[in-house]
């Protein structure tokens, strides 16, 4: 008569005591936990400039950083209100940076969203991009440099660090569509050169315009 209710040890049974490991542990293949790598598992494989997920961090940074200096400049907007309402010119330079600063914030909060294919986020980038650059552009050329006491060489430097970043925004963007040429590399620097465009016009509002 067949034998049922095995202790399930006939098929595998235990070593003798000769036969088992020197630390005495013996793994009899049951029960293992799969193997899932922590974080820094993964950065040591690297980055992938083409998967959002692993940017949450950088953005989340980035973000946070856009909304401390829309705060900060909103500060300097009030302590030095007179003299910038009484100047077009310091008035444009404000909206120029409340635009470079808003699109940053905006930028990396949809970047944020969990689940979201590459195509979308691609076109979100692209629209902020030439939003930014057809909305200061304007800003720009009606700005009378004279007037404020800029130099050729002070306002050159306005106008291209004020489109650097949508221009590298547009470029990672194609960049995440085709899948080659480094994705998200080049989109964290492009919001990182409008976060430092923006510092520059809040010191400029703040203490600049009171020298």
């Amino acid at each position: 008569m067949p034998k049922f209710g095995g202790d399930g040890w006939e098929s595998n049974p235990p070593r003798t005591p000769q036969q088992r490991p020197a630390d005495g542990f013996e793994d009899r293949g049951e029960h293992q936990l799969p193997y899932i790598p922590d974080d820094r598992a993964r950065l040591a494989t690297g980055l992938d400039g083409y998967t959002l997920g692993d940017w949450g961090l950088a953005f989340t940074a980035t973000a946070s950083a856009a909304a401390a200096l829309t705060g900060l400049l909103f500060v300097a907007l009030s302590i030095n209100l007179t003299q910038i309402v009484a100047s077009p010119g310091l008035v444009a330079r404000a909206v120029e940076v409340l635009i470079v600063l808003s699109a940053a914030l905006i930028l990396s909060t949809l970047l944020l969203m969990p689940g979201q294919p590459n195509a979308v986020a691609a076109i979100e980038i692209i629209a902020i991009g030439v939003a930014v650059s057809a909305t200061i552009a304007p800003l720009q050329i009606r700005t009378d440099r004279k007037a404020l006491g800029i130099s050729g060489v002070g306002f050159a430097s306005r106008v291209i660090g004020g489109h650097s970043g949508p221009v590298l925004l547009v470029i990672g963007a194609v960049s995440l569509l085709t899948q080659s040429g480094g994705g998200l590399y080049w989109i964290v620097p492009a919001v990182l050169a409008m976060i430092v465009v923006a510092i520059i016009g809040a010191w400029v509002m703040l203490v600049e315009i009171v020298r």
